[in-house]
């Protein structure tokens, strides 16, 4: 595979919002930011995305999911991040999983951006989405470990991160010390483990964990 550069990459940053930071994902925070403005400063491609629920969601059909509508706070970007999407490449409102909606598609097209490097929240739900929505669009998708939580907590993150690995392949799973913008100093595993088999607790507790539903986005 040859290696990635930036002018082959665009960095996009899933979902720092409101209503998904909490005790359990703010920890990641100042990592997006740091790499959103050290990318920025490097003139790479950046989107930053916001999901907004709708009434006629599935997320409200399906699961009674009814938080982070168009009128609640929690859609607004986390207030560390919100400086930095003035000057992004692109910021996306969603309402679905995927934060490869049809204009980021567009950009990464006419800028011929085909690595795709993915931060956020939250891991398990709309990070993963993401990866794999590149991987079957025949992108390649990389996933920054130290750049993605979930707000549902760590098990839920390693699991996430485990089926992330799995789809798209655990080579794909990198660092904020391992992109384009730094090879040279690559480091050269993740900062988090790869569990060697699921957690029992992320077979076992998440949606009893959470208050919201069973699988927000984010």
């Amino acid at each position: 595979m040859t290696t990635p550069t930036l002018d082959s990459s665009a960095l996009v940053v899933v979902d720092v919002q409101r209503g998904f930071v909490n005790e359990a994902s703010a920890p990641v925070v100042p990592v997006i930011v740091e790499l959103v403005r050290r990318w920025q400063a490097a003139g790479g491609v950046t989107v930053l995305t916001r999901f907004i629920n709708r009434p006629d969601s599935a997320f409200v059909r399906l699961i009674g999911w009814t938080a982070l509508m168009s009128d609640d706070p929690g859609i607004e970007f986390a207030p560390e991040i919100a400086p930095l999407a003035p000057t992004a490449t692109m910021v996306v409102l969603k309402n679905g999983y995927t934060a490869l909606a049809p204009e980021v598609l567009r950009l990464l097209e006419r800028e011929k951006r085909d690595n795709v490097w993915v931060a956020g929240l939250d891991t398990e739900s709309c990070v993963l989405a993401t990866c794999l929505h590149a991987f079957e669009l025949g992108l390649t998708p990389w996933l920054l470990d130290d750049a993605c939580a979930s707000h549902a907590g760590q098990d839920i993150h390693d699991a996430g991160r485990l089926v992330i690995s799995r789809l798209i392949g655990s080579g794909r799973i990198t660092t904020t010390a391992c992109t384009p913008i730094d090879l040279d100093e690559c480091a050269p595993s993740p900062s988090r483990s790869m569990p060697s088999k699921l957690p029992p607790s992320a077979l076992t507790t998440p949606a009893r964990r959470r208050s919201q539903g069973d699988h927000e986005p984010g």
